[in-house]
């Protein structure tokens, strides 16, 4: 699958409605912060369990992880353009690292 391929272009949508009007860059942190915490607690009930509800749960916390990073990105000022170009620069980058291991 390339880049351009829709399902892997997909991007997340920013938190930026009605009800974030009044948070600054500050809150957008600290809800990355809370939203880790949910991940740490997803992986421990994962790693317990095993089984499907947890995996997807998982998952579920980390695209929630996820788009409060690009909520935050957002509310400083990037624009989707803006953060699908870093997305390429970052992971043109990470292909060079590591004698090019990082990626399969």
């Amino acid at each position: 699958m390339t880049h351009k391929d829709k399902k892997e272009s997909i991007l997340p949508r920013p938190c930026n409605g009605p009800l974030y009007a009044d948070w600054d860059v500050i809150d957008y942190v600290m809800k990355i912060k809370e939203e880790v915490k949910e991940v740490v607690e997803a992986f421990r009930l994962y790693n317990l369990n095993r089984d499907n509800d947890s995996y997807l749960h998982l998952g579920r916390e980390l695209v929630d992880t996820i788009t409060a990073c690009i909520s935050t990105l957002e509310k400083l000022g990037f624009k989707a353009d803006d953060r699908e170009r870093m997305y390429q620069e970052v992971n043109d980058s990470n292909a060079k690292r590591d004698g090019g291991k990082r990626f399969r």
